[in-house]
């Protein structure tokens, strides 16, 4: 978790994987993990997953994890001096009810 806003209690959500060890559910356990404690220890009520629109595997685990589409966020990732379109996701206590 990062990026933790308190007033609307909710927090980013995100993960990486190392090449060799993909492919194998570990970010999409890490992500309810997180997203559990995110709710249950910290009293957040929503965990948003942003992904660069390209990043299919991180889509899929996202999906995997039971996160919610929400839908594409123009020009809403920067990683160094490029800026991508993204997809948001979201967890919500229901989710693990």
């Amino acid at each position: 978790m990062d990026g933790i806003n308190p007033k609307s209690r909710f927090c980013n959500l995100s993960y990486w994987v190392r090449t060799r060890r993909t492919r194998q559910g570990i970010a999409s356990c890490a992500a309810r993990l997180a997203a559990r404690f995110a709710f249950e220890t910290a009293g957040l009520v929503r965990a948003e997953i942003i992904i660069a629109i390209g990043n299919i595997a991180s889509q899929r685990s996202a999906e995997k994890a039971g996160a919610h589409y929400e839908g594409i966020l123009l020009k809403r990732m920067v990683v160094r001096t490029d800026v991508y379109d993204a997809v948001m996701y979201s967890l919500t206590p229901a989710d693990f009810l």
